[in-house]
Order: C-alpha cells, then structure tokens, then sequence
C-alpha cells in the first residue's frame, strides 16, 4: 500500500484510519522530499512508504530517517519517546551506593520496589 503523503493512492485512507483510531503521525514535520522505500527491482524508484503513527498525548522527539542505511529495501526511523513519571530514591545506609533512584509508576509497584532492595 503507497502511503507516501505526497504522491501515495492510499495515503487518504490511511489518514482516515489514523483519525478513526484516534492515532496521528509523528513523521510528518519531516522534510517534505523525505523517503522510506527504495525500490531496487523499479530502477532504484524512491518514496514515503513507512510512518509512525502515535496515540494522541504520546510525545516523540528527534524523529529522524536513517539515509543512507537500508533494510532490504526500507529506511529505519529513530525517534525517541518522551515519558513523565515521578522518581523515588531510597536511602540504603551503604556509603558505596547510598541511594537508588527509581521511577514510579504508581502505588501498587511501590511494594515491589522495596521488597527488592530488601532482598539484595
């Protein structure tokens, strides 16, 4: 299926489905002759086939096309994803590592986290 934003026959309903999954696309603020496919057996033809697509709230940055390095006859994307969470840290009495830092995700992994450093 072409789904290249730009000259894609399918790239409408694939925005469709976006929308209707409530998802949208993380790679569109890239450069509008950006590609993801090239077409080894069609003279080496070049288009915008691969996107990701995101739930809404989902916060990415340095989303990016790696050129120049192909898989068969796809481009990888790299983006890395921005989460917020709450950080713990325990003091453990050891002059060595006196404190752990943890990311908190909510109550219920609280208990996990001590019986943990407890264990070790």
């Amino acid at each position: 299926m072409n789904c290249d934003p730009h000259k894609g026959r399918f790239f409408s309903e694939f925005s469709t489905f976006a929308e209707t999954h409530n998802l949208s696309f993380a790679d569109l603020i890239l450069p509008s002759d950006s590609i993801t496919y090239i077409s080894k057996a069609d003279n080496f033809v070049t288009s915008w086939l691969d996107h990701v697509l995101i739930s809404r709230g989902v916060n990415l940055q340095n989303v990016e096309i790696y050129e120049g390095m192909t898989v068969q006859d796809h481009i990888p994307f790299k983006f890395d994803i921005i989460l917020s969470y709450d950080t713990v840290s325990i003091e453990t009495g050891n002059a060595e590592e006196p404190t752990f830092h943890y990311a908190f995700y909510g109550k219920k992994y609280w208990k996990r986290i001590i019986t943990y450093i407890t264990q070790i």
